[in-house]
């Protein structure tokens, strides 16, 4: 498999761990990243009652293969204390890899891009923030058509800047 350039990696992160952004921002430096979208508070998918998400994107440089990032990102999470849960419900952090520049991966454990990146817009907003042409490798269409078309009813507030890193 090819070494890549860049992915674009969605995070979020549960109420708990409001403060994790900074220490987000340090490990990003650490870590070949280009850009970080602005954090956004945003309404919980799924019918459980829960307190709202925090959510940013982040474009990383990498030479990882995309089962390689996978588990670094699930490596990251249990470092920072992730536990097992209920499916959409409150999580101490939550790392996605949405997209490995064109490739298309449809494996049993792991599908890039993100089956449901394109119909979110706590992931559309924060994206086409720091990727807004970057072309979706299932249907070609750029981060920002596909933010205009979105029919995700949730809120997403803005609650900070981007960073260039």
């Amino acid at each position: 498999m090819p070494k890549h350039t860049s992915s674009i990696v969605v995070v979020d992160d549960g109420e708990a761990l409001a403060g994790c952004y900074a220490t987000l921002l340090d490990a990003i430096r650490r870590n070949r990243a280009a850009r970080l979208a602005a954090q956004r508070k945003t309404e919980p998918v799924g019918d459980i009652v829960q307190p709202d998400f925090l959510n940013a994107a982040v474009e990383v440089r990498s030479d990882l293969t995309p089962p390689e990032m996978l588990k670094r990102l699930k490596e990251t999470e249990l470092r920072v204390g992730r536990t097992p849960g209920e499916r959409w419900g409150q999580r101490e952090i939550d790392l996605d890899l949405l997209f490995v520049g064109d490739l298309v991966v449809t494996g049993e454990r792991m599908k890039v891009p993100h089956p449901e990146a394109r119909n979110r817009k706590f992931v559309l907003i924060p994206l086409a923030e720091i990727a807004s042409s970057f072309p979706d490798p299932l249907t070609g269409r750029r981060i920002s058509d596909l933010l205009q078309s979105c029919t995700d009813t949730k809120r997403v507030t803005r609650i900070s800047e981007s960073i260039d890193v």
